[in-house]
């Protein structure tokens, strides 16, 4: 599961730019998303049961491997846009992201 955001105001809010679902095949998955020119931060988790929803424990730690843009880490919860923000400045533009084991 992927979600795009292009603002702090929106980010990890319903209000995304793109949202898409991929394949998980193996160690890599690979994707493309089609959106335009700017600033944006991406949030991924890998729905390893297949609810559509990411499983949270105590506390609302993640109980299943996400990741965001820059590998921006939080403490004490997700990271802010500033950390996951990049510039999305030209087309095939590749964004590398991480995921937490849980």
């Amino acid at each position: 599961m992927v979600a795009v955001y292009d603002s702090q105001e929106t980010f990890l809010s319903e209000n995304l730019v793109v949202g898409e679902v991929f394949e998980v095949k193996g160690a890599l998955v690979r994707g493309t998303l089609s959106i335009p020119y700017g600033k944006y931060a991406i949030s991924v988790y890998h729905d390893q049961n297949s609810d559509k929803t990411l499983n949270t424990g105590i506390f609302g730690i993640p109980k299943e491997p996400v990741g965001f843009s820059n590998d921006a880490k939080g403490s004490f919860g997700p990271p802010g846009f500033k950390e996951s923000s990049f510039d999305f400045e030209n087309e095939g533009q590749t964004i590398k992201i991480n995921l937490s084991k849980p």
